[in-house]
């Protein structure tokens, strides 16, 4: 059984690794959708996780889409070894737990280029983690381009 999960975000990014109209700052409205392997159902019809835990269906939705609206949802992504990024995010400079001081609004900074492919499978790992249970993400770039990325529970 399967659990699924939708929900929108409007992104800007810039990819810096291939040369090309995206290394330019573009936006997308990008439509997500969660998908989240259900262990078993028990007795009482309730979806159970890997580590039996109850997949409450509107606990799910809110988890994920709170997720996708605090990290992507009107941002802007970048690499963190983008230029613009180390002019406009300083990781030296502590601000709060874990989150050091950004200088631009809504700048996030990622581990590598925020493509559609690497924006599905951070998403598919979060959701993993925070489901205990393998994941599917589907991320529509465009009306016409997705991404499916899968995360399995247990695997780093």
């Amino acid at each position: 059984m399967i659990i699924g999960v939708k929900h929108n975000m409007e992104v800007a990014h810039r990819l810096t690794s291939l040369p090309g109209k995206c290394q330019q700052i573009h936006g997308h409205s990008m439509k997500v959708e969660l998908e989240l392997r259900v262990a078993y159902v028990d007795k009482g019809g309730l979806a159970r996780n890997y580590e039996d835990g109850i997949l409450d269906f509107s606990e799910v939705k809110r988890s994920f889409r709170a997720y996708i609206d605090t990290e992507f949802d009107h941002h802007l992504l970048l690499n963190q070894d983008d230029p613009w990024a180390a002019s406009m995010y300083s990781p030296d400079l502590p601000s709060g737990e874990d989150m050091p001081l950004q200088r631009l609004p809504g700048l996030r900074v990622f581990p590598g280029d925020p493509t559609v492919e690497n924006i599905a499978f951070w998403i598919a790992d979060h959701c993993k983690t925070i489901f205990k249970t393998n994941t599917k993400v589907r991320v529509d770039e465009t009306p016409t381009n997705f991404v499916i990325a899968e995360a399995v529970y247990g695997v780093a």
